[in-house]
């Protein structure tokens, strides 16, 4: 019965994704989402299938999303992640220069963590954002961290 359960609630994910107008990539995204591992518990067995992504390959996607005009939030929900998350596949692209530091952090935050990034380059991320406050992510800070160069 539970597999049944879990058989409808891909058939009604895949229908939500054919109503809406999506490119082929946005559908291949949500078809790759419903590839996520099963768990079905039963007294015979417990089933677990899932193949694991090459290395990057998942920030590529989000990466892919994001300069399809996706915001972090959206793409966090196609494919079931946390928006931390997220923001962290795209900070690491900052420091590569295919994103651009201000399509993450605003200029006020961007002055405010290179200000506090550039009198402590030996801070970590978590040091600087106890500094910062909660107002300021991870994500944002490690954007910053890779845009600004260094100095230790």
């Amino acid at each position: 019965m539970e597999r049944k359960k879990l058989e409808l609630q891909n058939i009604i994910s895949v229908a939500k994704v054919m109503r809406e107008p999506m490119s082929s990539f946005d559908i291949s995204v949500a078809v790759n989402a419903l590839q996520k591992p099963t768990v079905i518990n039963s007294k015979r067995d417990v089933h677990i299938s899932k193949t694991k992504p090459q290395k990057g390959e998942t920030q590529r996607i989000s990466l892919q999303l994001f300069r399809n005009g996706k915001s972090i939030e959206e793409i966090a929900s196609a494919r079931s992640l946390a928006y931390s998350t997220v923001e962290g596949h795209l900070s690491g692209f900052v420091f590569t220069g295919e994103i651009n530091v201000l399509e993450m952090v605003d200029n006020v935050k961007l002055e405010k963590i290179s200000d506090l990034f550039n009198k402590n380059p030996a801070f970590s991320a978590s040091q600087l954002r106890q500094q910062l406050g909660e107002e300021y992510s991870y994500g944002q800070i490690r954007a910053v961290m890779s845009y600004c160069p260094k100095k230790v």
